[in-house]
């Protein structure tokens, strides 16, 4: 039993690692290389874009504003910084001035270099039919158009000679811009954090965009206008108000300082936003340690688990539901030291200490379920509430046995019970009606083959065993008898 448990803790443990630490190097730094525009390249605000039911939608900031509007042109040279991908040519961007928005892989001086990662057909016009070769692995280019609705690019090898390859013709960056590392832009992420309404009155309004960019994800677009006046759009910033999750944040900066903000139409959590706490949970403040873990920052050894053999992805799926188990497990932590100081309080009985410790436990598992939905992930709640309720039934059991295994109902001594033997009570069948689809056979027409399968149904039997577990405590002598149930 003790050699079982320590097991089970040195997995957890190398769990655990492998989820928060990261490796040698940050990949924060890895994947955000400084490069330089080409001339007259356009930073847009982007098209600000949401998934609602499966279909791509323009938000309210965007029908507004227009459509990936230009909001400045940059000379040959600005230095910028790659933040994320967006899409295969478009890519979140950050200029030394602090202003975010969006470029195309035409506007990145850098990007422009190609390397051919497999072997690429090449063509004489744009339309790709009349093959003229092929660049093997290794070719290098210069992209220097591209043409048509297909995407066709247009680059001009080592030797001068200018040639047409498909968009899907397999060409890359080069490897030593890590591009292939960034993180995707993705506008239906769940990623991002979500602030109370009082708090982002209290402690951003009035406050420089220096402290936006310490507490918060970088905004989707962070756009100076004409003057002193700059914006921020938040897509992946929610604010609790009102019992409900607004989405689709706008900030308004005037010399720097924020002056007001704006919330989108879109909202969610009206359900599991009316519970109650609700409000108290959505003011509580995470030290940065913990909210900084449900934020993509760095790269921990299971990213690289996850993008290693099927063996490496099948370990990193493991991984997870061992590290999901242990957070969603904190509230039972939480309760622990209770439950050893309630047990040794002699005054109660076991039916107090019972109700004491499960009544605590089930209290922060509520609360640990309504600081997931509010603070971390607003698009699960379901699933974070019934992972809590499954978990607080199981650890009902555990603590329960342990309360009537090791707690004497006379004296109210802990741990000095032996084993005095058990009885066998009696059996019983636990008879199930199982429904299952049966597979009949096919049927055949000129060009369609049916299966066709029957729903049949069998009782199942189970028999359930009975048994009384004999304990005697040690300090009194009293003797009593503890029921369970196996089923084989």
């Amino acid at each position: 039993m003790i050699i079982r448990k320590i097991v089970l803790w040195c997995i957890a443990l190398i769990s655990l690692v492998i989820w928060f630490f990261p490796r040698s190097t940050d990949k924060f730094e890895k994947t955000m290389p400084k490069l330089k525009t080409v001339a007259d390249a356009n930073l847009t605000q982007g098209d600000l874009l949401h998934i609602k039911n499966g279909k791509t939608v323009i938000s309210e900031v965007s029908k507004q504003s227009g459509i990936n509007p230009v909001v400045k042109i940059l000379p040959a040279g600005t230095r910028l910084r790659l933040i994320s991908r967006r899409a295969m040519s478009g890519f979140k961007v950050e200029l030394e001035s602090g202003e975010i928005g969006y470029l195309n892989y035409f506007d990145i001086d850098e990007l422009r270099n190609m390397v051919a990662k497999k072997e690429v057909s090449v063509y004489k016009e744009e339309k790709t039919i009349n093959k003229i070769g092929k660049l093997d692995p290794g070719n290098k280019g210069r992209l220097i158009d591209k043409r048509n609705n297909s995407g066709t690019l247009v680059l001009k090898l080592e030797d001068g000679k200018q040639v047409f390859v498909g968009s899907n013709s397999g060409m890359g960056w080069e490897d030593s811009l890590k591009i292939d590392d960034l993180p995707v832009d993705d506008q239906s992420s769940s990623q991002g954090i979500c602030i109370a309404k009082n708090r982002l009155d209290n402690e951003f309004v009035g406050s420089e965009y220096s402290v936006f960019k310490n507490k918060l994800p970088l905004p989707n677009a962070y756009v100076k206008f004409e003057g002193d006046s700059a914006r921020a759009y938040y897509n992946n910033v929610f604010v609790f108000i009102d019992n409900r999750i607004k989405k689709d944040l706008t900030v308004n900066f005037k010399n720097g300082i924020a002056q007001s903000y704006l919330l989108g139409k879109r909202e969610s959590g009206t359900f599991f936003g009316s519970f109650p706490f609700s409000n108290f949970v959505a003011n509580l403040t995470w030290p940065s340690i913990i909210s900084q873990q449900f934020t993509y920052h760095h790269e921990t050894y299971l990213d690289q688990l996850r993008g290693g053999a099927w063996y490496a992805f099948i370990l990193s799926l493991f991984v997870s539901l061992v590290v999901m188990v242990l957070i969603f497990s904190i509230p039972y932590y939480l309760t622990f030291p209770f439950y050893y100081l309630f047990m040794r309080i002699k005054k109660l009985n076991n039916n107090t200490v019972t109700l004491l410790c499960l009544g605590l436990m089930y209290i922060l598992f509520y609360l640990w379920f309504l600081t997931f939905f509010i603070h971390f992930d607003s698009k699960q709640p379901l699933i974070y509430f019934i992972i809590c309720i499954g978990l607080a039934v199981w650890y009902t059991i555990i603590i329960r046995g342990r309360i009537a295994y090791h707690r004497c109902p006379n004296c109210h001594t802990v741990y000095t019970a032996s084993s005095e033997g058990t009885n066998f009570l009696g059996s019983r069948k636990i008879i199930t009606k199982v429904t299952n689809n049966v597979y009949t056979g096919s049927s055949e027409t000129s060009d369609t083959i049916t299966h066709h399968y029957e729903k049949r149904s069998h009782d199942e039997v189970k028999i359930e065993h009975t048994y009384a577990d004999k304990r005697k405590c040690q300090s009194c002598g009293y003797q009593w008898t503890v029921t369970r149930k196996e089923t084989s």
